[in-house]
């Protein structure tokens, strides 16, 4: 199954009514597939990423402090500063 083939791939997508669990290894392996596609053509920097990691890993808008915390960390991967003008 190859990933360019969008109607037959969605039909392996889980949607709210399906879990992982019910899929076949071969739907599994092509839901992976279609997966790793996309991660790679993420065009963002690896701070970019870091910093969408670290906000979506608070689960929350991060206060000041955290903000500067994450921009120390992602800055560090060779990104700009990502804390907001206040």
């Amino acid at each position: 199954m190859e990933t360019d083939r969008s109607p037959a791939n969605h039909a392996v997508l889980p949607n709210d009514q399906m879990q992982l669990s019910q899929l076949s290894e071969q739907e599994l392996r092509a839901l992976l597939k279609i997966k790793r596609a996309l991660r790679d053509k993420d065009e963002r920097s690896l701070s970019e990423r870091c910093v969408d990691q670290e906000v979506e890993r608070l689960e929350r808008p991060p206060s000041a402090l955290e903000w500067r915390v994450i921009d120390l960390k992602c800055r560090e991967l060779g990104g700009p500063s990502v804390v907001p003008d206040d």
